[in-house]
């Protein structure tokens, strides 16, 4: 599920909802919290679309094929 919005209209109020709502039902397990900074992954205690998707955008995949 993607969350978006302009900046005020809740985006962090419905996630921590949902986050709640998973806990309550004991199924946080199936919840994966990402987030484009880490600023907002440490507010929200999630983690970055780059961190949890192991994705480097120092230097690009290469394969010796």
């Amino acid at each position: 599920m993607y969350i978006g919005g302009m900046a005020g209209t809740g985006k962090s109020q419905v996630l921590k909802a949902l986050v709640k709502f998973f806990h309550l039902r004991n199924e946080s397990h199936v919840l994966v919290v990402v987030m484009p900074t880490g600023s907002v992954a440490a507010i929200l205690g999630g983690s970055t679309y780059h961190s949890m998707f192991e994705i480097n955008g120092d230097r690009a995949q290469t394969s010796n094929i």
